[in-house]
């Protein structure tokens, strides 16, 4: 039996707007950080929009879907855009085979089974994207 990586590092980092690192993060900034660390990707940081600012990081994510490859099934490093009340952009990366990393406003970052009900609506929409590098 292959033996899991340990991801416990990026478990229960705090949420801050515009935060890229191990102290704090958003949603952007967790996918960003988990790419980076684990699959060596630099993606765009896109850290002068904060979450006030809908209209411009809507139309930020529409240019950067762009650069993804919409795919129908998940792997590790993919990014799950799921959908909440009053936004449509919030993402979170696919760490294990059915679990997403993912942190939301005023809370810690942490890793969700993908039957969660919350989760589990984004994947009847199939709104999953991966990496160029990884495809």
């Amino acid at each position: 039996m292959k033996e899991l990586k340990d991801f416990s590092r990026y478990l229960g980092i705090p949420y801050q707007a515009k935060g890229r690192d191990f102290h704090h993060c958003d949603c952007w900034g967790l996918c960003r950080l988990f790419l980076k660390e684990e699959f060596g990707i630099e993606i765009n940081d896109y850290s002068q929009y904060g979450v006030t600012d809908l209209e411009e990081i809507k139309r930020v994510a529409e240019e950067e879907k762009k650069k993804w490859i919409k795919v129908e099934s998940l792997n590790p490093g993919d990014i799950v855009e799921i959908p909440i009340l009053r936004r449509d952009f919030h993402v979170g990366v696919i760490s294990y085979p059915n679990y997403i990393l993912h942190i939301t406003n005023e809370s810690f970052s942490e890793m969700s089974k993908l039957d969660h009900p919350l989760i589990k609506r984004s994947l009847r929409e199939k709104r999953f994207w991966r990496h160029a590098s990884l495809a």
